[in-house]
């Protein structure tokens, strides 16, 4: 079985996928923040900042897709 077939099997599995991918999303951010809190080359920073912004994006795409599937938001938001 590929995965592409447990995600599309029916309904809850993309709004678990949804929970998957804010989940991973913080985590890296979480990550990255603290990279950042002791990182001083610039050019790593750069990279850095780069990966975080990408996350967050992920993020505001997940919380999206969780608010247009009708689900509440994560309240840890």
């Amino acid at each position: 079985m590929d995965d592409r077939d447990i995600w599309s099997k029916n309904d809850e599995q993309p709004a678990l996928r949804v929970v998957v991918d804010r989940f991973i999303a913080r985590a890296n951010i979480a990550h990255f923040e603290d990279l950042l809190a002791t990182e001083t080359d610039p050019q790593k920073r750069r990279v850095i900042e780069n990966l975080l912004a990408r996350e967050r994006q992920k993020l505001e795409i997940a919380e999206h897709q969780s608010e247009a599937a009708g689900k509440p938001s994560d309240p840890k938001k």
